[in-house]
């Protein structure tokens, strides 16, 4: 058996200590922000959280789910 590769969220956004409320995936410049929305909303359902978002390089952008 094998396991797939870790998948690890780039920020997550905290109420309180032990309360996680969004996570945020941030892509590379120069990359459309259209490639990490499947990926950022799947950390999202992993995690049980209601919101994720996904700024583009240099804050221009902000897509929420």
């Amino acid at each position: 058996m094998r396991r797939d590769k870790l998948k690890r969220a780039d920020y997550l956004l905290y109420f309180r200590r032990d309360s996680p409320l969004a996570v945020v995936e941030v892509q590379e410049p120069g990359l459309p922000v259209q490639l990490g929305v499947q990926q950022v909303r799947d950390y999202a359902e992993i995690l049980g959280l209601k919101f994720a978002s996904e700024p583009t390089t240099g804050g221009r952008k902000l897509y929420e789910y």
